[in-house]
């Protein structure tokens, strides 16, 4: 079967001190045209930007793009950056199609909301929308899934009841699969490194697993 397939973020992992070109960054607040990062008044970030003066994550007001919003950041921050328009990603529930690994940035923030940029592993879904009718279609419709999208994120809800499979419209689950976001592209990497077991402890190469 062949078709788009689309990931949903569930964990990742961090390398506290790399000096790896990393694959996105977020646009520096400086470059905003009249973008006042001293005081916040906005209220609905459409962009986010990363302040070199105070190394801080700031919104982008989504009205006129000169007020800043303060976010609320993670430990572990995650960012899709697509023509350097940033969108904030949450673990466990956000999605991205597959086209876009290399757009993800990982930011590591401090409890003075200080960020830096680092790079990690993220451990996803993958589903691939059906092209033809699957050989076990009559049997186990129930193991494939229905796509809805709101405000540019998909949702996919496993098929309830037997039903004629038609084209564009039902996906298969893979396996959750692991990545190493980095420079240019992604690449496999072992699941070892994000096993369930091992969540909140450190490997061999200092490497901490986060659920």
């Amino acid at each position: 079967m062949q078709g788009w397939k689309y990931f949903s973020l569930f964990g990742l992992l961090f390398l506290n001190q790399l000096n790896n070109v990393l694959a996105a960054s977020l646009t520096l607040c400086s470059s905003i045209t009249g973008l006042d990062t001293t005081s916040c008044s906005g209220s609905t970030a459409s962009n986010y930007c990363y302040n070199n003066a105070d190394k801080k994550i700031y919104g982008v007001d989504s009205s006129d793009g000169t007020k800043c919003v303060t976010p609320n950041i993670n430990t572990v921050q995650v960012f899709k950056i697509i023509d350097g328009t940033a969108t904030s990603l949450t673990l466990g529930t956000s999605t991205i199609e597959s086209t876009e690994k290399s757009s993800l940035a990982i930011y590591m923030c401090n409890s003075n909301k200080e960020c830096n940029q680092t790079v990690g592993y993220a451990k996803i879904e993958t589903y691939t929308e059906t092209k033809s009718v699957p050989d076990d279609w009559s049997t186990s419709w129930g193991n494939y899934y229905t796509k809805t999208v709101n405000n540019a994120t998909p949702t996919y809800t496993k098929v309830s009841q037997s039903t004629a499979w038609e084209a564009d419209t039902y996906y298969s689950k893979n396996d959750s699969a692991f990545y190493e976001i980095k420079k240019g592209s992604s690449t496999d990497a072992s699941s070892n490194d994000c096993s369930a077991s091992n969540i909140g402890k450190f490997s061999n190469v200092l490497k901490l697993r986060i659920s």
